[in-house]
């Protein structure tokens, strides 16, 4: 008895919602989570809220949660995070904003 293609598909975006909206949950809690403290990890370890979200959206709801987490990690630290700036980027903004060559 194998479902017909209609019920197939109905099942599987019944599947798909559930884990999108934990692997949503899972990353905003770790963004959060991160950006709370990013004093103390600033950039000795910048993936470390985000490891334990990916792994209870994969293990609560499954590889296609933990898929999504992942890339919405991926996506929230390269979008959200603030990188270190480096003196000599700091100094070329300062002059650029002050007019200041020298």
């Amino acid at each position: 008895m194998t479902p017909e293609p209609r019920q197939a598909l109905e099942v599987t975006q019944m599947k798909l919602l559930p884990a999108l909206g934990v692997a949503i949950a899972a990353v905003t809690t770790a963004t959060l989570a991160r950006a709370l403290l990013f004093r103390y990890f600033a950039a000795n370890l910048p993936y470390v809220t985000f490891f334990p979200a990916v792994l209870a959206a994969t293990l609560w709801v499954g590889f296609v949660a933990g898929l999504a987490a992942t890339l919405l990690c991926a996506l929230a630290y390269q979008v959200h995070i603030p990188k270190p700036v480096q003196a000599p980027e700091f100094l070329a903004a300062v002059a650029n904003v002050t007019g200041r060559t020298g």
